[in-house]
């Protein structure tokens, strides 16, 4: 009898598996794919769709595609609950599907329940899908009397849509004053060297930088602080802190701090012994990770080799053994990346040149 293999989300920690579908055929496994979009884009590449560097084309894989020249099925659909007794997905369409095997990568998404956005004008800046919204939002306004822009949250993300957002003004040659507001220091979990190198960047292209302020609400028109000020704002990103999706949690899983699915060294549920998964939506129980992409990627290989081992039945799993000090590369949005490695920290025109070339490497490995 053909086994189940399912594929719940078309992540960076998955791209290996579904480019490989037609391995897990070979085990007399039927392979399939669920996501809500039949593309995925690269996070990595963002902040230059906000800018215009890239078009939405250059930064998304084909997922639908892969899957079906694979021999897979796909499925545009989202999974809202794992009945995992019954080893069953439940979608959010209303069907139901069987698995014996499942992986998932599902991502993450921006936290909002700390701030009132109930009447904002507001992008987050997850999915990736909302900054080519944003892009023609921008482009389409009218620029007679001087926009405000407001960019919340000061670590890799924020610093990135802002100094994109910069750029995308700046090609535009309209006028606007743009605020990246911070809860602490900019970066405050990177070495002081990398702070004072984006914030040299950002001060010198007169964007204002406003270190910790805590945002309490954000309207339509207006960023409220906690100290009552008001901030003028036309469009506001928020780029706050990540989490997963509440499926893990909404299905009673165990689960880490954040509700990821808490997972051991070799990616495999901790609870189930046919779940598996990468990216940030999983905790390695016992080693926190920071939600990087570079993470995702790595767990790649990881991922594809347990579950061939998984489907052979075959005991001994591969495990991740993540880098502890992983090179960090931010696109300043001025032809210019500042990067660090630890606690060497480089910046200049080579470094988004050495960016490019990763990024875009990754992307010619999985495009179709």
């Amino acid at each position: 009898m053909k086994k189940n293999l399912v594929f719940v989300g078309g992540g960076h920690a998955h791209l290996t598996c579904i480019s490989n579908i037609k391995k897990f055929i070979d085990l007399n496994t039927k392979v399939t794919v669920i996501s809500p979009s039949p593309f995925q884009y690269y996070s990595g590449m963002g902040p230059g769709l906000l800018s215009g560097k890239y078009i939405p084309s250059e930064t998304r894989f084909d997922i639908k595609s892969i899957t079906e020249n694979e021999g897979g099925t796909f499925i545009e659909d989202k999974v809202v609950k794992i009945i995992s007794e019954l080893r069953q997905l439940i979608l959010e369409s209303g069907k139901k599907m069987e698995f014996d095997i499942a992986s998932f990568n599902i991502g993450s998404e921006i936290i909002t329940d700390h701030i009132d956005i109930s009447k904002s004008n507001l992008v987050l800046v997850k999915p990736v899908e909302n900054l080519i919204k944003a892009r023609k939002e921008i482009m389409e306004m009218d620029f007679t009397e001087e926009k405000q822009f407001c960019v919340i949250g000061g670590g890799p993300a924020g610093i990135e849509i802002t100094s994109n957002l910069w750029k995308l003004i700046s090609d535009m040659g309209v006028n606007a004053t743009i605020y990246l507001i911070s809860a602490t220091k900019l970066l405050s979990n990177y070495p002081n060297k990398a702070r004072k190198k984006v914030l040299k960047s950002l001060v010198k292209r007169t964007i204002l930088v406003m270190e910790g302020q805590l945002v309490s609400k954000i309207e339509e028109n207006r960023v409220i602080l906690n100290s009552g000020k008001q901030i003028p704002s036309d469009l506001t990103f928020l780029a706050t802190g990540v989490r997963p999706p509440p499926l893990f949690k909404d299905s009673e899983l165990t689960i880490g701090a954040d509700g990821s699915l808490l997972v051991n060294e070799s990616l495999h549920s901790i609870e189930q012994d046919n779940m598996l998964g990468g990216g940030d939506c999983i905790s390695i129980d016992k080693k926190p990770l920071d939600k990087v992409g570079v993470y995702a990627v790595k767990e790649n290989p990881i991922l594809f080799n347990n579950i061939l081992k998984l489907l052979q039945e075959k005991k001994e799993l591969e495990s991740f053994d993540p880098q502890e000090n992983y090179l960090l590369i931010l696109n300043m949005g001025n032809g210019k990346g500042i990067a660090w490695r630890g606690n060497f920290v480089f910046g200049g025109k080579f470094v988004l040149r050495l960016k490019d070339y990763i990024d875009q490497k990754f992307m010619r490995k999985y495009q179709i």
